[in-house]
């Protein structure tokens, strides 16, 4: 399922751009919940799938697509709004905790390209 996030038209400049997400659905990894603050979660992310996350990037942590607001060396930040707490699992989250990750599939093929042309 393909969802777009976000498009914009600058005529001006005469570009068009358009950031999308999609999604398996089928879990990658597991993830450990680092902290958990009142609208914040942080989360470990595996090594092997830490090139698959951008910052503003798009990764679904139980089935519930967040943003990544910041990157550290092995976790990242996401900002949960109340809705989002109150209307699905995550607001339960506690550190320590194990979480499934659905990373974009756009991301995905955007990695191996860029491995494809740089393997020259």
């Amino acid at each position: 399922m393909a969802k777009v996030v976000a498009t914009s038209l600058n005529r001006q400049f005469g570009y068009c751009k358009l950031v999308a997400a999609m999604f398996t659905g089928i879990v990658q990894e597991l993830g450990l919940v680092r902290s958990v603050r009142p609208s914040v979660l942080t989360i470990e992310i595996p090594g092997a799938f830490r090139d698959r996350i951008e910052l503003g990037g798009s990764i679904a942590i139980n089935g519930v697509c967040l943003s990544a607001r910041e990157l550290l060396s092995n976790a990242f930040v996401a900002d949960l709004s109340k809705e989002t707490t109150s209307r699905t699992t995550l607001g339960s989250l506690r550190p320590g905790q194990h979480v499934n990750f659905v990373f974009d599939i756009l991301a995905k093929y955007v990695e191996r390209m860029i491995r494809f042309v740089h393997s020259d």
